[in-house]
């Protein structure tokens, strides 16, 4: 067992780089996230090889002088591992809760994310963990995938780029490097299931929607979007995810990587004829750019270990100025998608565009209920600002044709999230397809 104040080693059989990046598991400043809303699950977690892996890493981390977190969605299941429960109301845990709060005043650096929902609560906690700067592990053998074949590109995703939203290991490794020894499972219990009353409204509100299908709105998959059939310009955005040099221009952060960057400029021309009709129809529009301050005070340090570490460093010297530092070339929108006079632009220390921002209020107050997002790229800044969104109750739509990502593959994946459980985070269309339902909407 390891005390409560000493350094293990790090875990080196993590991917892609030894857990922690500071180069030594601290077992007082490592808590597990056991996201384990049955909801996202199918019967118990308990009687899955992935429950009793958790309830190993739970027994070991409290033994070991760590915390344990239980994130459920509406008091399903009791805590485990003696530690606090937060009761989520969304997929990203430290919205609406006092998650932040628990783990700073214990003073929880680094993170084990594991759970059912790997790739939806769990991974969207983990992308939330990240852009506040923790140091995070996601433990797959730990995890249930909905969907079974969007577990391998769920944890890929973490590991693109350097590691771009941390680690992948697997439990025996953790145990190994926290100190294991054998643990019996523990036991959770399941209370009464209190959604009933909360089903029934959502079926009032299903019902009443149910008559205007059709009226008007976009050919979405998995449902004609938006949900309500209401597509008003004044309550609608565009929201243009960091078409910067350094994500889609030559010489910048993305070029630097070594990736191909027609990948990320893919959605260049089809944003451009999406942008023109948003703005002829008055929606509002908002462009971000995600990049630090020239201090980098604002970057977290495991951030800007990764980048360093695959030799693209945040703030280094590039073609384009120093690489996603504020105020710098790269850092710029690229012209074909230029923001006007007028409209607004959100610069953002991380990958999602709410957190740190002023975005939410800014939404809130010119009362726009629909957001529709073109960008790169989708498997990271888009796809966390539309988890944010989401959870924040924002009526979402991806243009497929209008994103892009680094690898194809994750873009592909990306859209597949965003179209399970019915919807789980809105809704797929293409830039035609919206054009087309603006063009209707235009000629009522």
């Amino acid at each position: 067992m390891v005390a409560a104040d000493s350094a293990a080693s790090p875990i080196y059989a993590a991917e892609p780089y030894p857990w922690p990046f500071h180069g030594g598991t601290v077992a007082g400043r490592t808590a597990l996230i056991a996201c384990v809303d049955e909801r996202w699950g199918k019967g118990d977690l308990r009687d899955t090889p992935a429950g009793a892996q958790m309830s190993k890493l739970a027994r070991e981390v409290t033994d070991a002088g760590g915390m344990v977190v239980t994130v459920v969605g509406s008091a399903l299941i009791a805590g485990t591992g003696g530690g606090p429960t937060i009761c989520a109301t969304s997929t990203d845990a430290f919205h609406g809760t006092a998650l932040d709060g628990i783990l700073r005043s214990r003073g929880c650096t680094d993170l084990l994310l594991a759970g059912c929902g790997l790739e939806g609560p769990v991974h969207s906690t983990m992308r939330a963990a990240n852009d506040r700067g923790y140091e995070c592990l996601l433990v797959p053998e730990a995890s249930v995938a909905v969907d079974r074949s969007l577990a391998l590109p769920a944890a890929a995703m973490v590991t693109h780029s350097g590691g771009i939203f941390g680690c992948v290991a697997g439990s025996e490794a953790l145990l190994a490097a926290l100190g294991s020894h054998d643990a019996s499972p523990d036991g959770w219990s399941t209370l009464d299931d209190p959604t009933a009353a909360q089903a029934a409204r959502q079926e009032k509100l299903v019902s009443e929607h149910q008559g205007r299908l059709g009226e008007m709105g976009v050919d979405a998959s998995p449902y004609r979007w938006p949900f309500d059939m209401t597509l008003d310009p004044a309550h609608t955005a565009l929201i243009c995810i960091d078409w910067q040099h350094d994500f889609c221009g030559v010489g910048g952060y993305v070029e630097q990587m070594g990736y191909d960057i027609s990948l990320t400029r893919a959605g260049l021309e089809p944003t451009t004829r999406v942008l023109a009709a948003a703005r002829q129809q008055g929606w509002l529009v908002i462009h971000t750019r995600e990049g630090h301050r020239p201090d980098l005070s604002d970057c977290p340090a495991n951030k800007l270990w990764r980048s360093r570490r695959i030799g693209a460093g945040i703030g280094d010297p590039g073609p384009g100025g120093r690489i996603l530092v504020r105020g710098e070339p790269g850092w710029k929108i690229v012209p074909e998608v230029a923001p006007q006079a007028g409209e607004v632009v959100v610069d953002k220390p991380g990958k999602g565009a709410f957190y740190a921002t002023d975005l939410d209020m800014i939404l809130r107050t010119r009362q726009v209920k629909h957001l529709v997002f073109t960008g790169i790229t989708t498997d990271v800044c888009v796809h966390t600002t539309m988890r944010e969104a989401n959870d924040r109750g924002y009526e979402c739509l991806v243009l497929s044709d209008c994103t892009g990502a680094t690898d194809h593959d994750n873009h592909l994946a990306a859209l597949k999230m965003v179209t399970m459980q019915g919807g789980v985070f809105g809704a797929v269309a293409t830039s035609d397809d919206l054009l087309a339902a603006m063009t209707v909407g235009a000629a009522r």
